[in-house]
This record gives structure tokens, C-alpha cells and sequence, in this order.
């Protein structure tokens, strides 16, 4: 009874009777029962291959490519800020608002193009851009695809997820960012070497430092796995306050610090007693 779905633990676990959602539809379901291999299981782990019996909901609202994931982690996703990499002998160039193919993991959607540095994107060539989607699909920090032209089909290339945004680019706040802003962090990301953006992703948030649990949901990382990340990072701070955690660069606090102190000054210049 119910429906059956295959495929391979990425992250995480997940055991019989535990109630996790379809993304990108963001569905309730219930874990029924468990099979690898052949033989049923109490639950499953990263890496290995599942059949998972889910309750709540019938099979016909489901397509390749979605994922199961927990209730609290990953939402469908309508932006990306993204770096894109041309095969070296493809023989069509990327325009700016092209219609591309995207696959990431077994999803395929179909998502618009804007260009900030460059008219076009020839053989050879990366470039960060802003792709936007025409459905939701599930994308992270580091998730990476494959870039495919729209008609005819054939590949053009692949790239890597920086930022992704649950809503069409609204990737620092609730509201949809303008371009110019959108242009002024990928500028930001441009100037980034070793493809490591944490740093300039939790100092985009400037005088309004970010969460850590906000920032794990917005890059798709464990609390843990975050924390494994910055333990090499000098210069990322976690400010530990009242059972509240915020992330900020050196850059930033030093910025809040002279806002700070700006502030205090100007209140006693103007009222010295």
C-alpha cells in the first residue's frame, strides 16, 4: 500500500514512521516502510540505495527529481546566483536572458540567463550569473549541474550553485532585490579565487548580520557541518548571545563597532549630562 520511491541517500537519515517533505512541492509525508537491496530496514543513511514507502500522497503528483528532505531543510528554489563553465568546443555561445536547460541531480527545469559582466558567454569561457527558474527544484551552496541548450537539445556546459533564493531573487531579504544590488555582490563573488564564498555571503548581510541557523538553511548545511567549515576560517566570527547565534566577518563587526560608537558620541555631544 501507498507509493514507492527510489533513489540514493544523499545526506542525513531517515527511519520508519518519521514524517519529511516532497520538495520542490513541499508535501507532508509519512515514512511507511524501508527496503535496500531487497530486504526491509528500520532506516537508511547517507549513501546507500532506498525504496521508501511514503503515505499522503498519491504518485501521480510525483516526478523524477524530486527530493524527500526534512521538514525544518531545503525549500524549492526560483533564483541562483551561480558560476557557469562553456565546454571548450561547444560551438553556441550563452546570450544574456537565454532560455538554458538546467539538470541538477536527476531534476531538469528551464531557467533564464542574466549576464552582468559580458554580452555573451563563449567556448571555454565562466562567468557568475543570475539564472532564474521556471519551476522550483531543490538547490544548495556547491550543488553542481549541467547546462544544456534549450532547442536543440545538446550539452553546453555545467555549473556551480553560490546563492539560492526561495523566491525570484530575493536572496538577502524578503523582497526581491534589484539587478544593480544583484550586480554589486556578483562583483563581490567575482573577485573570489579560490571558489570559497562563505565570506562574502554572510558579509553581503552587512549591518544586519545573519543567524547561523538562518545561514545553514539558506547554504543547505547541517548546524555541524557549517561549524566543521569555519573552524579553519579566521576570519568568520560567531557572536553567542542570549541562546542567539550570528555570524559576521572581521570587515562587518568592525563596521557595527564604529556605527556603535558613532552613535554613543553623538547622543552625549548632544546631551553631555
Amino acid at each position: 500500500f501507498g507509493t514507492v520511491v527510489t533513489g540514493t541517500v544523499m545526506s542525513g537519515e531517515i527511519k520508519v514512521g518519521d514524517e519529511l517533505n516532497i520538495q520542490p512541492i513541499n508535501k507532508s509525508v509519512k515514512i511507511r516502510g524501508l527496503n535496500t537491496h531487497n530486504s526491509s530496514i528500520d532506516k537508511i543513511s547517507i549513501g546507500q540505495r532506498a525504496a521508501i514507502n511514503i503515505q499522503n500522497i498519491d504518485k501521480n503528483k510525483i516526478k523524477r527529481g524530486f527530493q524527500i528532505v526534512d521538514k525544518t531543510f531545503f525549500c524549492g528554489i526560483k533564483s541562483v546566483i551561480a558560476k557557469i563553465y562553456l565546454l571548450e568546443d561547444v560551438v553556441k555561445e550563452i546570450k544574456k536572458n537565454q532560455r538554458i536547460r538546467i539538470h541538477l541531480g536527476t531534476s531538469e527545469v528551464i531557467g533564464s540567463v542574466f549576464l552582468f559582466d559580458k554580452k555573451t558567454i563563449s567556448s571555454g569561457q565562466h562567468s557568475i550569473v543570475l539564472i532564474n527558474f521556471e519551476s522550483p527544484l531543490v538547490a544548495y551552496y556547491k550543488d553542481k549541474f549541467i547546462i544544456r541548450h534549450y532547442s536543440p537539445v545538446f550539452n553546453l556546459g555545467g555549473g556551480e550553485v553560490i546563492f539560492s533564493s526561495t523566491k525570484k531573487n530575493n536572496f538577502l531579504s524578503q523582497e526581491s532585490m534589484k539587478i544593480s544590488h544583484i550586480s554589486n555582490l556578483v562583483k563581490l563573488l567575482n573577485n573570489v579565487e579560490n571558489n570559497d564564498y562563505i565570506d562574502i555571503l554572510i558579509e553581503a548581510y552587512q549591518h544586519n548580520p545573519i543567524y547561523l541557523n538562518d545561514f545553514c538553511l539558506q547554504i543547505g548545511y547541517k548546524e555541524s557541518q557549517l561549524l566543521e567549515l569555519l573552524n579553519s576560517n579566521n576570519n568568520i566570527i560567531i557572536i553567542d548571545y542570549v541562546n542567539k547565534k550570528w555570524l559576521v566577518t572581521n570587515k562587518q563587526l568592525n563596521t557595527l563597532k564604529s556605527i556603535v560608537i558613532k552613535f554613543i558620541k553623538s547622543y552625549f555631544d548632544q546631551d553631555s549630562y
